[in-house]
């Protein structure tokens, strides 16, 4: 079109939806990447909390056995008075 004329209302209309479902589909594509990233993130906390959850498990009986230990070194308090 020459400059200096004008585009009659139907071509401007749909000039203007064509460019609004290029911006809904750009916002589609956007948020489709935020999911799979935050999946990602979600897997990957989900995987610390069981290794975090292990290291607790392990701490736990290592420190229940010392406790053991200890407790089989200090005689009872019935010997030690009597």
């Amino acid at each position: 079109m020459p400059p200096g004329m004008s585009e009659d209302p139907l071509t401007l209309a749909i000039g203007r939806l064509e460019r609004a479902m290029g911006r809904i589909e750009a916002a589609g594509a956007a948020l489709q990447r935020s999911a799979a990233a935050e999946s990602a993130r979600r897997e990957s906390l989900e995987q610390e909390l069981d290794r975090l959850d292990q290291r607790h498990r392990r701490l736990r009986a290592t420190a229940s056995a010392a406790i053991a230990h200890i407790d089989g070194l200090i005689p009872p308090e019935d010997a030690a008075h009597g």
